[in-house]
């Protein structure tokens, strides 16, 4: 069985303003609002679901239908509903606030801003400059560590040498010495305990 699933894009189709539908005012919803209601349709102070315009009502339920001479906005006193999308209150409600919004983004640009300064001129008593005798001695020492480190480090390569029945001797003693454990906690003690019995200058 298979099932074809289509996506998009979510594309918001409300790009107005939010709208209280019991007073009408913007900028907030009905949910927390205790002012007094407000029609819809003919401004009156009556909610909108109890609007007498109802009953001229030439659309469904849903959406209602009502003669355009009939309306009233509340904001502007044209002939259209409250939430018309082209009201010019409504169209001058966001455009204010979308000339806040880059105000207040522009104000906060401003103090977030970073300044920089000069870098303060070191203090010569306090901070006296390397010689350049101090900068070569410490390359040298430098070098001579370096070179210390990889003789030793050869000389250990050298020490060391294939040895067949060593081999044969760490392995055997590694496998009576786990058989003889009895949980994870002796099997980890063992491995260390071979460990360093066998990572000792004579077995290198």
């Amino acid at each position: 069985m298979h099932i074809r699933v289509q996506w998009e894009f979510f594309q918001n189709k409300f790009t107005g303003p939010t709208q209280c539908n019991n007073c009408q005012r913007f900028g907030h919803g009905a949910q927390n609002c205790h002012a007094n209601p407000r029609c819809i349709r003919c401004a009156k102070d009556h909610s909108s679901k109890s609007c007498p315009l109802l009953k001229l009502n030439t659309g469904t339920a849903d959406r209602p239908k009502i003669p355009e001479e009939k309306l009233c906005c509340i904001h502007c006193g044209q002939r259209h509903t409250a939430n018309f999308s082209k009201c010019t209150k409504r169209l001058a409600f966001t455009l204010n606030r979308a000339n806040k919004t880059a105000q207040t983004h522009k104000t906060n640009l401003q103090k977030n801003k970073h300044s920089f300064q000069h870098a303060p001129q070191l203090n010569e008593v306090n901070f006296p400059f390397l010689n350049n005798n101090s900068n070569q001695n410490a390359w040298t020492n430098n070098q001579q560590t370096k070179t210390n480190n990889n003789k030793n480090q050869s000389e250990v390569n050298n020490n060391f040498s294939f040895d067949p029945f060593k081999i044969f001797t760490i392995v055997n003693d590694v496998v009576q010495t786990l058989t003889k454990t009895r949980n994870m906690t002796e099997v980890f003690q063992a491995v260390f305990q071979l460990a360093q019995k066998y990572l000792t200058a004579q077995y290198v």
